[in-house]
Formats: structure tokens, C-alpha cells, sequence
């Protein structure tokens, strides 16, 4: 999540709360619980049980599970792309440029 999409009110917390030295991490897990939250949206959407989509994916529902939570340390990406055909999306995976911040030298 870009410092820029954020209420001010989200901000002073990260400001207040996350070390500068975690920012790294904070923000993956940012991104990783918006995937989650992505499919969570399109499940519920799409009428389905975590279950549901599950049997329709050839997965088990622990594993949509961790996924709608970020657990992603052992989900592979054909599973993923099952999921998405599923929900009748596909698959994106792409590398974007780090966002460098100018430091003020003065």
C-alpha cells in the first residue's frame, strides 16, 4: 500500500507504531493481505463457500484459507491460477520498480 493511498489517520499509526527499519516488511504484508482480500471478495461474490471453492479449485479449504489471511509461504502459483479460473479471473504476476524515496541532503 503506496504511503500516498493512505488516510492520515492510518499513516500517523504506521508512523507511530512500525520502525523504519520494518517499513519493508509492513508494506509486503500490506500487499499480501490485499490479495487475500481480493479473493475473499470475488468468492463472496461469486455465491461460494470457502469450501465450495475449494472442491471446485482441486484444493483443500485450509489452503483458500491461507490465502484470504496471507499465508503464503507454501502456496503455489498453479493453485493459485485453479482459484482464479474458478472465479472466472486470471492470474497476474508481475515485477514493478521499488518506489525510491529521495532523501533531502541539506
Amino acid at each position: 500500500m503506496a504511503a500516498n493511498n493512505r488516510s492520515k489517520g492510518f499513516q500517523d499509526l504506521i508512523d507511530r507504531y512500525v520502525p523504519p527499519e520494518r517499513m519493508d516488511a509492513f508494506e509486503a504484508l500490506c500487499a499480501d493481505y490485499k490479495i487475500g482480500a481480493k479473493l475473499n471478495t470475488l468468492r463472496s461474490d461469486a455465491g461460494l463457500s470457502i469450501a465450495e471453492l475449494a472442491k471446485k479449485a482441486g484444493t483443500s479449504p485450509k489452503m483458500i484459507s491461507r490465502i484470504i489471511y496471507a499465508e503464503f509461504d507454501q502456496i503455489p502459483l498453479p493453485t493459485l491460477r485453479r482459484v482464479a479460473a474458478v472465479l472466472e479471473h486470471k492470474l497476474e504476476v508481475r515485477f514493478v520498480p521499488v518506489e525510491v524515496e529521495k532523501r533531502d541532503e541539506s
